[in-house]
């Protein structure tokens, strides 16, 4: 009897199913969330899971039934109704408040890129991209856009063990003048 491999570090749900390494089905889990809700925020310890699981969410929506079968939810899925996935990820190391801007503008181009929609103006602030891209991948799939966001509290960590990054004063400043 072989034994499978533990996929240590390895946040890729498609290279753990198609190298077979060992998987624990969540996905009982994931179609209750998609049944009873809309809008989730996952909090849980670091190195906890939570890329895994973004990312086989995102495999889902994007309908690539082959890594899900033998799994609980395969035969639960409409596998024909593939809806466009925007993934964010805030998992790297910010050296300044502009460098997470100009990720996200990257992160934001390079979905575009994909989804083979034009570039709009890399000028353009990351709100308005991103409010803009979403339109276009509903409007161009007739779908709704499933929006997952990884690592959201990366850069607040990392600016809480630097003094020189993060603020000492009240967020909210007003002025009596």
């Amino acid at each position: 009897m072989t034994r499978k491999s533990l996929p240590i570090g390895i946040q890729d749900f498609a290279t753990i199913r198609s190298e077979d390494f060992y998987y624990v089905d969540k996905t009982p889990l994931i179609r209750r969330l998609v049944e009873e809700g809309r809008h989730y925020f996952l909090s849980r310890p670091r190195r906890f899971g939570k890329s895994l699981l973004l990312d086989t969410i995102k495999a889902l929506f994007e309908g690539q039934e082959t890594l899900f079968r033998g799994l609980a939810i395969h035969p639960h899925w409409d596998w024909s109704a593939t809806h466009p996935v925007v993934r964010l990820s805030f998992g790297r190391k910010y050296d300044r408040p502009e460098d997470i801007e100009r990720n996200i503008a990257n992160q934001l181009g390079l979905i575009e890129h994909a989804a083979g929609l034009d570039p709009v103006n890399s000028a353009d602030a990351s709100p308005e991209r991103l409010q803009s891209l979403l339109y276009r991948l509903h409007h161009k799939t007739g779908r709704r856009v499933v929006i997952l966001v990884d690592e959201y509290d990366k850069p607040i960590l990392d600016a809480l063990t630097d003094p020189d990054r993060a603020p000492t004063g009240s967020p909210c400043a007003v002025s009596t003048e």
